[in-house]
Parts: C-alpha cells; structure tokens; sequence
C-alpha cells in the first residue's frame, strides 16, 4: 500500500520543496524495499536478521546516497510512529534571518 500513495499524501501538510518531495520519495522507495525484504524474508521462514534485511533495501539507492541500516530503521521506526507519515526533510529553501540589522547590508544580501 505504501508504494501506490502519492509522495504529498506521505507528508504532513505544508509547502515542501522539490527537494523535500525528491527525499521523501526516496524515503519511500527506501521502505518499501525493506518491509518488501521482511515480508518475503517471513514468507520463506529464512532466519534474516532485522539489521540485515535493513542493510540490504539500503542499497536500492545506490553508493552516491548516504544511507545505512541505521538508517532505514530509523526511518521505518519514524513512519509507524506517526500513522504512515514520512517527517519532511530539514533541508531546503527558507527565510533566514541576518543577525546585522544595518540597512545597506540586508540589501546586499
């Protein structure tokens, strides 16, 4: 069920960049290789361990992503606890604030 749910339905409202999206996608496609790894793990009465179905759906991204199976439990851990939710990415474009309040310098900025 969790690969047929559009990538905004996975979110908690609110504006997300395309940047949020892209990493809540990969989030995404990140738990659905490792519930899929678990299932079929159960299914089959092989004895993986957890660390080791997580070490394998880490891998669905490729080496250019930093993601380990710390990782994806953490991630797993973080989508049951909120209700099939994933938390939006901290990264992105955001107001910051100047700690100068000169005029001339905020314009340069």
């Amino acid at each position: 069920m969790l690969a047929w749910r559009r990538t905004e339905d996975l979110l908690p409202e609110g504006d997300y960049t395309d940047t949020q999206l892209d990493r809540a996608q990969q989030q995404v496609l990140v738990l659905v290789a490792y519930y899929d790894k678990l299932l079929k793990a159960n299914e089959l009465g092989v004895a993986y361990s957890v660390y080791e179905c997580a070490e394998a759906a880490a891998g669905v991204l490729g080496d250019g992503f930093n993601v380990t199976h710390r990782t994806v439990r953490a991630w797993s851990a973080q989508y049951i606890k909120t209700g099939g939710k994933t938390q939006p990415d901290g990264r992105g474009y955001y107001e910051r604030e100047l700690l100068i309040n000169e005029e001339d310098l905020k314009r340069r900025f």
